[in-house]
Order: structure tokens, then sequence, then C-alpha cells
């Protein structure tokens, strides 16, 4: 999928990891990552990394778990931060 970049506005890319992302994609926990901030932090450099490269249409991106009873989300890009 592709994003090009939008007029003038502020646009955020939110990035649910759900059940469907749990079926279809390789478990992140593991004795590396024991928990979803690790992933998240991960998700983070990779993001910083690509940015690099490249001009990203968002101004920030956020890493949501959706799997658990509790909501934990993520700010990735530009920084790290754990939403409240």
């Amino acid at each position: 999928m592709r994003y090009g970049r939008s007029l003038n506005l502020q646009v955020h890319l939110l990035i649910y990891y759900g059940p469907d992302a749990f079926i279809h994609n390789t478990p992140f926990m593991d004795t590396q990552t024991p928990a979803f901030e690790g992933i998240a932090e991960f998700a983070s450099q990779v993001v910083q990394a690509f940015s690099q490269e490249r001009t990203l249409p968002f101004e920030k991106v956020y890493l949501c778990n959706t799997l658990s009873s509790e909501l934990k989300a993520y700010e990735i890009f530009p920084q790290f931060l754990r939403c409240r």
C-alpha cells in the first residue's frame, strides 16, 4: 500500500496489532522481546531508519496492541512514547 502527501494536512497513521495480525504474522513475544513495549520500540527504530532514507507522508505513527484487555498504544514516530 502506498500513501501520498496530503495537502498541508497533518496525517497520522494508526497501526493495530490485533487478532488478524496475530494469526497472519509471527507472534512478537519471545525471550528477546518479552513484552509488547519491546516490539513497539523495535518498530520505532525501523520506522526511524526508514524515515532517514525517505520522507514519510505521516506526521506521527502509532502502534496499538488490541490483543489484551488492557489497550497499549505507543507513538513510534517521530519519537518513541507510551500513550496514556
